[in-house]
């Protein structure tokens, strides 16, 4: 589809200006690329639930883009807010829409997934948008490569902005978190075919589904295209799952882990996703041995090294010593 005009589109809500509601992206003069090659279809989905006071920025910043070639997908889990309504005010600009239950995020995703043809693939979340000409920088910048990297604005509800550049998207600095290394979601583009290869996100998850299936897909096609360039914002609000579920992506994530060193490539990934998992057992452990000491402080000692010393190459850390510490202090 190509992108509409803005006076194709909705008057926005009184009061709304500037881009995506006043603003849009002109479509290029040009019917091919730079290059001389054709455009590429994008084809993006948004997984949308109870977001009805943001989808329809996130719309507007998907149709306004001035591209030629866009699918526009949207997944609604049978919001109760007016989401529904706002999704009907841009249908004939819609790819595809449905509004029926689903399995979560990842799962909503996957049913979009299902009806994209296009090369290159993104998902938007319903409380973010994308930046003006995101996506002609998108089709002109990831050229041969397997994905493409830029930048995203956090955007918190007091309007303070902090830009995150991914950069050294291995699938290694993705396991150890690398001091080098920064990933942000829809900083991050990746071809169509690869994903479904993959077999989509995996919808037993709940917060990790996309940091799952990144690793697995740089380690299989790791040619990517890094750029300084802001591709979305991403906003921090006391609704989205980042700000009021936080402590549950540290939770999943063990689990994640566990599950996805089974499915890796390379030796030196599953050796090093096996370190981190073996060290954060231990400390699950550690956490355990000071909250359920007995009474004695010479035998929670010994229980704590004891155990420490059965592998002390990754048992002996600070960590270790500090949970010593605790212990003489408590008893």
């Amino acid at each position: 589809m190509r992108c509409p005009s803005l006076s194709d589109l909705p008057a926005p809500p009184a009061g709304k200006t500037g881009w995506p509601w006043t603003d849009s992206t002109p479509l290029p003069s040009a019917s091919v690329m730079p290059n001389g090659a054709a455009w590429p279809r994008i084809s993006i989905v948004t997984p949308s639930y109870n977001q009805g006071q943001f989808i329809e920025e996130t719309i507007r910043s998907v149709l306004l883009q001035g591209y030629p070639d866009l699918e526009y997908i949207i997944i609604d889990g049978v919001s109760t807010d007016d989401s529904v309504a706002v999704i009907k005010k841009y249908e004939p600009w819609l790819s595809y829409w449905v509004s029926e239950q689903d399995g979560g995020q990842a799962h909503a995703i996957n049913k979009g997934l299902e009806h994209c043809t296009g090369e290159i693939f993104q998902f938007l979340n319903s409380d973010d948008f994308l930046t003006e000409s995101a996506l002609i920088a998108v089709a002109c910048q990831i050229r041969d490569n397997d994905c493409l990297a830029g930048g995203v604005i956090d955007l918190d509800g007091e309007g303070r902005q902090t830009v995150v550049l991914s950069r050294n998207l291995t699938a290694v600095n993705f396991i150890t978190k690398s001091p080098n290394f920064l990933y942000h979601q829809p900083g991050v583009w990746v071809r169509t075919a690869h994903v479904r290869q993959l077999g989509g996100f995996n919808s037993a998850l709940r917060y990790k589904f996309d940091w799952d299936l990144i690793i697995r897909y740089v380690e299989r096609w790791p040619r990517i295209a890094y750029i300084d360039r802001n591709f979305a914002f991403f906003r921090l609000h006391s609704n989205s799952k980042t700000v009021s579920e936080g402590e549950g992506f540290w939770e999943e994530e063990l689990i994640a882990r566990e599950l996805l060193v089974h499915k890796l490539i390379t030796a030196k990934a599953r050796a090093a996703l096996t370190r981190i998992i073996r060290k954060r057992h231990w400390r699950l452990r550690i956490n355990e041995l000071v909250e359920h000491s007995p009474t004695s402080r010479r035998t929670a000692l010994w229980n704590l090294f004891r155990e420490t010393l059965q592998n002390p190459l990754y048992r002996l850390d600070r960590y270790t010593l500090g949970a010593a510490k605790r212990i003489i202090k408590n008893n």
